[in-house]
């Protein structure tokens, strides 16, 4: 931060310049590196992997827990348990270079 000086009506008062870009420019800056590794295009889904996750999600207990109503029984953490267990299953039958993410399967 760099401080100048400047007459005012025959007083001095200070003003702060800053020298480093400005906050706004950097989370601009940081939004788009974000927004360019969302937008990395995958591999393609196999038939392989396509038919194991709808086998996966129409397994009538998982199905029960994907699509119910939350309660105490029903918790966000046990949906989300279920997610990534499809998740891992799915990953296993493809390729090593195709890591699929939650938010990938649950939009496919």
């Amino acid at each position: 931060m760099i401080f100048e000086l400047r007459p005012i009506c025959g007083t001095l008062q200070s003003k702060e310049v800053f020298s480093t870009p400005s906050r706004r420019k950097q989370s601009l800056t940081d939004d788009m590196i974000r927004e360019m590794d969302d937008n990395f295009r995958k591999a393609n889904w196999t038939e392989e992997s396509i038919s194991t996750l709808v086998d996966l999600v129409t397994d009538l207990e998982r199905w029960a827990v994907i699509q119910g109503k939350f309660s105490p029984s029903l918790t966000v953490q046990k949906k989300q348990r279920i997610w990534e267990e499809i998740a891992e299953r799915v990953n296993a039958t493809c390729s090593s270079a195709c890591v699929r993410t939650v938010k990938d399967i649950k939009k496919k």
